[in-house]
């Protein structure tokens, strides 16, 4: 406690320096210490959403216009290199998300006995150390490990978990990955040579015995906003009560060889983890029999006014699995496309039985992802600068599929073999690109009818250092069953966010 309050006193400090600089110098840069060798900046934010629809059977009770998000971020990034061969980064930050303060009724529908860990952060987000030596470079210490490049839906970027408790899928829109990456402590080695194929092999090891060792996903309450449709809480605490303990045997690692053959940049990457999200038990039905609320004085009768389920148990695992994958992308002068691939091949993915809980099964699954990005001038729309269009289309196949699966991996492809989704990217700048427009499409072609949503946003930069944005999430599905939007389809919502950065 005495360290956290330390924290807090020291990041308030920075927060009154900042203000105090906003306030009274034009311009406001990063702070520089010890000749140079002990850089800080940062950044102060804060995003808010609105509904504007009531809620679903999993957010019962909120209504249109109800303040469902107002998260407040203070960054710091710390650089101190006293060598050529040494650099240490660390990234505290503190989050405070006021809704739950300014709606009560918020609060009440959030049950978890862990509510304050969704309401505030006080922690080192990251913290590092760069070695280098000749062609080789050492990380060691919390960090994110960053593999893929796709928008919106993860593929290669596989190593760090993600916290989808306060926006689910959307996330690329309101922030970005980087954000709302999980840091692990890991090693991360490099050897990179420039000339030639510009060759470079990465090994990456994350020791199951530090603390926090291993990290799954981190999903929302029960009664928030993006709460799991059909997740009680006593599911979403079991959840976090079924994580391994910390342990040698909890360790991950991987590895990724990287080069340009003619112009085009590929890499071939290993990675032996555990599942981000959970399996249930083989024996979940008899541990959750256990767990029954009956009265031994009324002959065993149900409790009345108490949950069937209302004891948190270890009620799930987090299996090992193997994922081989490969990237690619390459520019081409003659159509000024830029082409994109990413494919994995996941050895023992685990499924679960639609109708038996205590059922699952290991199959192989294979996804990829294929798109380009064009730099386009539309001149009736913007004559003094082009558009970026980015297409995206994706595709997971099961193999040995049968009807009795499902895949609950966050948006899986539930009760179908394969799934196709496709993705469409938009964006430009106007006046000296301090308006900056973007729109964003999904759309899920697997099912009758199909599902997406339509993401339009705008930012704006007011001198060097403020953004002003505002968006909107709006979903389309026919039913709550659709993997991707379907549980989320009555999340339409605005948002907005206010951004104060020194760099």
């Amino acid at each position: 406690m005495k360290s956290r309050f330390i924290f807090c006193l020291v990041v308030l400090v920075f927060i009154s320096f900042s203000m105090f600089t906003v306030c009274n110098v034009n311009e406001a840069h990063a702070l520089s210490f010890l000749e140079g060798k002990l850089d800080v900046k940062g950044f102060m934010r804060n995003d808010s959403a609105w509904r504007i629809r009531h809620g679903s059977n999993a957010q019962e009770g909120l209504e249109p216009w109800d303040l469902v998000l107002c998260r407040n971020t203070f960054q710091l990034e710390i650089e101190y290199k006293p060598t050529d061969w040494l650099t240490v980064f660390a990234i505290p930050r503190l989050v405070y998300d006021a809704s739950l303060d300014l709606d009560r009724s918020l609060e009440r529908r959030i049950v978890s006995y862990r509510r304050h860990d969704f309401k505030v952060e006080d922690d080192i987000r990251e913290i590092y150390a760069d070695i280098f030596w000749g062609k080789w470079r050492a990380r060691i210490g919390k960090q994110q490990i960053m593999w893929g490049e796709t928008d919106l839906f993860r593929m290669a970027d596989i190593v760090n978990p993600l916290d989808i408790s306060w926006d689910y899928l959307l996330y690329s829109t309101v922030s970005s990955f980087e954000d709302i990456r999980i840091p692990l402590w890991a090693l991360d080695i490099n050897w990179a040579s420039y000339t030639g194929y510009q060759w470079s092999f990465e090994f990456v090891w994350l020791p199951g015995f530090i603390e926090d060792g291993f990290e799954p996903h981190k999903v929302a309450p029960e009664g928030a906003n993006w709460a799991l449709p059909g997740t009680p809480q006593f599911m979403v605490d079991s959840i976090r009560k079924s994580e391994p303990e910390d342990g040698w045997e909890n360790s991950e690692f991987g590895l990724r060889v990287k080069g340009i053959f003619r112009g085009w940049e590929t890499s071939l990457f290993y990675f032996y983890s555990r599942t981000d999200h959970p399996t249930p038990l083989d024996d979940v039905e008899q541990r959750l029999l256990g767990s029954v609320n009956l009265d031994p004085d009324h002959g065993g009768a149900l409790i009345p006014g108490v949950p069937l389920y209302a004891h948190p148990g270890e009620y799930f695992e987090y299996p090992f699995t193997s994922k081989i994958g490969a990237t690619f992308n390459k520019y081409q002068d003659s159509t000024k496309f830029i082409w994109r691939g990413e494919c994995v091949l996941t050895i023992d993915d685990p499924m679960i039985d639609r109708y038996v809980m205590d059922r699952t099964y290991e199959r192989e699954t294979f996804q990829y992802m294929l798109g380009f990005d064009r730099p386009t001038m539309i001149n009736f729309l913007n004559p003094g600068r082009s558009f970026l269009l980015s297409f995206q289309l994706f595709q997971k196949y099961i193999f040995n599929f049968n009807h009795h699966m499902q895949d609950h991996s966050p948006g899986g492809c539930r009760n179908d073999r394969y799934q196709v989704v496709a993705t469409f990217l938009i964006n430009t700048g106007y006046r000296w690109d301090t308006i900056l427009p973007q729109l964003l499409l999904a759309y899920n072609f697997t099912g009758e009818r199909g599902e997406g949503c339509i993401l339009p946003q705008c930012e704006f930069w007011i001198g060097d250092h403020w953004r002003v944005g505002l968006g909107a999430h709006i979903m389309m599905a026919h039913n709550m069953r659709e993997p991707y939007f379907g549980g989320f389809r009555h999340n339409d919502q605005l948002y907005t966010w206010l951004k104060y950065q020194f760099d």
